[in-house]
């Protein structure tokens, strides 16, 4: 397929695909990076936006350097994206969407763009009222080096029957008997596609309960397919037809041994349609190519960047995870009526909101979308003042109550529209104030929100909320879950953006909007911090903001530098401001005052060759500094630049460090693992400008692996996992990570020991390193948490780095000296994650739509009952039963999880924070472990059981069984039982049984 079209012509347009991250499981993502493979092959120049791609394959990754090239000879690129995405979030002038389903069946949008050229893997998802002369690609995905029924010995006496449930979770639910003598593919097994061969090599037949790649790979390996009707097999309400897959050699939609036997009978002739795919598809992407090289230019050449790269590992399992998040924190009559009440009883006051909202020439439109979401508003008393270079279109703005018009010279001088801000701010009373952008629209229940947390928290000077992306046809996606209040973050990059609310008197108190023309927002959340203190700045975990996607304007990168420049100035903190390694973010470089000496602790890991090494990197970037080097091993050993502290060999890490700490003499300790090689000859010098910051007790640098080119581990996330785990492992040096956090320099909920700088004073202070848990892991987040504890904040920063040699596993449980861990208080909520975002760490910075509670923890005026089903999907109904007749009619905030799920984790029940806990029993002693660790944890929350007899483990004996049972009996509060024998034999071990 190789030819050459005049590669890099600099007339040719090359082609920015977006896509998921590489996955052999999925069709279409596969579909998207061969497309740009067989686009380089055949001479054009094409890159991926995707965070991994498949080796093997030709598909580089986008950077800026090429952006810039391509942009600087006026090489217009073409988007491609997947139909699945909403709108053109790279704000690409030329729009191609590969449609690889139909159009909306994953949760994509419905309709396209006029100028957008769609290009259809298959014939029948082309959308005949839109495309008369549809373009095609259907791109073979299927290795037949793997996928194949040639010199198959188990051909003639295949056995296994397979399921493929796909997407389609009722599956089982709908066909029990099915699935009971049935093996089930998944998407994560079998683990290979060589396993995945294998077995459909000596499958008889497959059930498919949706299309996917493995209709292809079964009907090459000689396995007849039975369709399921389901959403994912059949087409799309409204569209005619039926799926073109029933058509195939080797299918049938019939479940009857005849039908399945004629579908053996013909399986063979698909492999000749396979390989007439194989042989069109040069002829497709030529096709293709000549076509999307005409397209038209649609809009300036300026494509949006930087946030934009797919973290997860599905596009649309991330918008859909979204789009059930949006539903399950929907208002509720219950929710609005709690607002009320609040109102009625707590605000002491109807505060007055106004909203400031800059306008162009070209964005009225965008303007009267935003005035018509306000009108949504359940909470009135508020007014929308547009400020403008031209009158207004309407008398509706000078007759309103609540809207308002402000003529001004220029609109596009940021100067004059500060000074508009501060004569409204002089002028017009009001209790609470904010700038918003053109066509951004509030959550209806924005303001209440404020309100509420403002009469909560009457500290709060400033309160910000999470927000997320309004697509042109009124799609949500991209939300951006932000952290509680996090300067160093704030300094590196404006995480918080526009969605920001000010008291209108500390507005005036702090001289806002008077110094900082085009980062009025930044620079007067930075002077209430510096007013008073990063308690007066609150964060309403919820999206209450909807904002259209745009590029920052180059000039407010430049206005934001000056602001943080200004106020590091008021803090009298001595630093540069520089830019930084993408838009929008910047460097901090502080200067380090005058330090005593440095105790430099190594904990040796019991390796010459690695104590050897780090002693040889530490003694290379110690010379500008004043330290000594204690190291702490358990073997004798001859050293010449440093002092040896012995310990006993059954020391771990942590209590290594901890006797190194108590021969120290220096005015700071660097903690530092024999395993790490700081290579870096500033790193030292790096660590101490941010550990001599008045505001900061530890800071720790970036860990790369042994070869320097990924992150080793990241910063701690407290309550993740068993109780805390690292996050960013393995990211490659130029991934951003959530709200940029990879990049710039940080406050997390917790720092590695492995190296770790702080002040000795601080150190004792707080108590020193608790030694006592097994796992290092949970040694530094009981660390960090004391340090936090204390008022003092922790700094991850990239600027410095060191090399960190033999891995292990990443996260690992933990155990406290026979305490359990559950008891520690830093598993609870991490300041520096929303609780939003899942605390499973291979999960981290994805939305949680099961542990995170439906309910604001900050209000408790109702009992909260949390409902956990068991394994089978029988007892949900049951539970719901319980609860109903122990809540009579009482209100009350409620959430029932699906059947099936594991239970939830410390940190996961501590954000769900309930008053009630209703659990179906499982008869297995990792519940019993987990009931009486939960119960140890959190004694005033009320255990109700559901036992039902047909739970009961058959592989435990009945002495066995009857034991725990009563342990399970003495840990619950009240216990429904559904039979009278249950009901008698339960009464021996507990007082509160009811008969259900």
């Amino acid at each position: 397929m190789q030819t050459d079209n005049g590669f890099y012509s600099k007339d040719r347009r090359p082609y920015y695909i977006f896509a998921p991250r590489y996955t052999r499981t999925s069709n279409g993502i596969r579909a998207l990076h061969l497309l740009c493979h067989y686009l380089n092959k055949m001479g054009e120049e094409a890159y991926m936006l995707t965070p991994e791609t498949d080796p093997g394959l030709t598909t580089p990754l986008l950077n800026k350097k090429t952006v810039n090239r391509h942009k600087s000879v006026n090489r217009v690129p073409i988007i491609v994206y997947p139909e699945i995405i909403h709108g053109n979030p790279l704000n690409g002038s030329s729009v191609v969407r590969y449609v690889l389903n139909h159009i909306g069946l994953l949760g994509g949008p419905q309709k396209f763009e006029k100028s957008d050229m769609l290009v259809y893997w298959a014939a029948e998802y082309v959308d005949c009222t839109r495309d008369v002369n549809p373009s095609c690609i259907l791109i073979p995905t299927v290795d037949i080096e793997i996928f194949n029924n040639e010199n198959n010995l188990q051909d003639r006496d295949r056995r296994e029957v397979l399921i493929y449930p796909g997407r389609y979770e009722q599956a089982q639910k709908e066909n029990p008997l099915l699935f009971q003598d049935a093996t089930v593919i998944t998407k994560d097994w079998p683990s290979s596609h060589e396993e995945l061969a294998a077995l459909l090599r000596r499958a008889k037949v497959l059930y498919c309960f949706a299309n996917s790649s493995i209709v292809s790979e079964a009907l090459l390996c000689g396995c007849p397919i039975v369709f399921k009707e389901t959403p994912f097999t059949k087409r799309p309400d409204g569209v005619q037809g039926i799926n073109l897959a029933f058509l195939l050699p080797g299918v049938t939609g019939e479940d009857t041994p005849e039908a399945i036997e004629e579908a053996r009978k013909t399986v063979s002739e698909y492999q000749k349609i396979y390989l007439q795919q194989l042989v069109d598809l040069p002829i497709q992407i030529r096709a293709f190519i000549e076509k999307s090289q005409m397209l038209p230019q649609t809009r300036p050449n300026e494509l949006v960047l930087p946030e934009l790269l797919e973290r997860e590992d599905e596009a649309p399992s991330e918008q859909k995870r979204y789009g059930e998040w949006m539903a399950r924190q929907a208002l509720t009559p219950v929710k609005i009526q709690l607002y009320a009440d609040r109102m009625a009883k707590s605000w002491g006051g109807q505060p007055r909101f106004i909203i400031l909202m800059p306008l162009g020439p070209d964005q009225i439109r965008e303007a009267i979308k935003s005035a018509n979401a306000m009108t949504r508003q359940l909470y009135k008393n508020w007014q929308l003042i547009c400020v403008a270079d031209f009158d207004a279109p309407g008398g509706v703005f000078y007759n309103s109550d609540v809207l308002g018009w402000l003529r001004i010279d220029r609109a596009s001088d940021p100067r004059q529209l500060t000074q508009a801000y501060a004569a409204v701010l002089n002028a017009l009373p009001c209790d609470w104030i904010a700038v918003l952008r053109a066509g951004t629209e509030l959550a209806e229940h924005a303001l209440l929100s404020v309100a509420d947390y403002a009469s909560q928290q009457p500290a709060y000077q400033a309160i910000y909320c999470d927000s997320d992306t309004l697509g042109p046809s009124g799609e949500l996606f991209q939300p951006l879950f932000k952290p509680e209040f996090n300067l160093d973050l704030l300094r590196g990059y404006n995480y918080v953006g526009q969605s920001v609310w000010f008291r209108r008197e500390s507005l005036l108190q702090i001289g806002a909007f008077s110094a900082a023309a085009g980062a009025d927002v930044l620079d007067a959340l930075l002077r209430i911090h510096d007013r008073y203190g990063a308690t007066a700045i609150g964060h309403v975990a919820d999206v209450l903001e909807h904002a259209p996607l745009m590029k920052q304007p180059v000039a407010v990168d430049a206005a934001e530098h000056l602001a943080v420049a200004a106020h590091l100035a008021r803090l009298r903190e001595t630093a540069n401001v520089e830019p930084g390694p993408v838009d929008a973010t910047r460097r901090v470089i502080y200067s380090r005052p005058s330090v005593g000496k440095v105790s430099i602790i190594v904990a040796d890991a019991g390796d010459n060759f690695h104590l050897t090494a780090c002693l040889e990197a530490l003694n290379a970037a110690c010379s500008e500094v004043d330290t000594e080097v204690l190291v702490v091993s358990a073997f004798p050993r001859r050293l010449t630049s440093a002092s040896l502290v012995p310990c006993a060999s059954s020391d771990g890490v942590a209590a290594r460090f901890c006797l190194g700490s108590e021969s120290a003499k220096g005015d700071y300790l660097l903690f530092v693992d024999s395993r790490v090689e700081i290579d870096q000859l500033k790193c030292i010098s790096i660590l101490l400008e941010q550990a001599s910051r008045p505001m900061v007790g530890a800071v720790a640098p970036r860990l790369l692996s042994a070869n320097g080119l990924a992150i080793w581990r990241g910063p701690l996330l407290l309550g993740a996992d068993d109780g805390a785990a690292t996050i960013g492992n393995g990211a490659s040096l130029s991934e951003p990570g959530h709200l940029n956090r990879l990049l710039v320099a940080h406050n997390p909920g917790g720092l590695l020991l492995d190296c770790l700088l702080v002040g000795k004073a601080l150190y004792q202070q707080v108590g020193g390193i608790n030694s006592g848990f097994a796992d290092d892991i949970h040694a530094a987040a009981d660390f960090s948490f004391r340090i936090r504890s204390s008022g003092k904040l922790l700094v991850w920063t990239p600027e410095a780095s060191a090399l960190r040699h033999e891995t292990g596993p990443a996260n690992r449980e933990a155990r406290m000296n026979g305490v359990m861990l559950e008891s520690v208080s830093w598993s609870c909520h991490d300041p520096a994650y929303s609780r939003h975002l899942s605390l499973a760490s291979e999960h981290a910075f994805r939305i949680d739509n099961v542990f995170s509670a439906p309910w604001d923890i900050l209000f408790h005026e109702l009992p909260r009952i949390l409902i956990w089903p068991g394994i089978k999907q029988d007892g949900e109904e049951r539970l719901l039963a319980i609860m109903h007749s122990f809540v009579e009619d009482r209100p009350y905030l409620t959430m029932a999880a699906p059947a099936g799920l594991r239970l939830p984790s410390i940190g996961e029940m501590a954000r769900l924070e309930p008053d009630v806990l209703l659990l179906a029993a499982r008869f297995n002693p990792s519940f019993l472990h987990w009931l009486q660790s939960y119960r140890q944890r959190c004694p005033d929350v009320l255990i109700v059981l559901a036992v039902n007899d047909q739970d009961v483990a058959t592989d435990l004996s009945l002495r066995f069984g009857m034991a725990l049972l009563q342990n399970l009996a003495n840990l619950a509060d009240r216990i429904y039982v559904p039979t009278e024998s249950m009901h008698d034999l339960i009464r021996k071990y507990a007082k509160d049984v009811h008969l259900l």
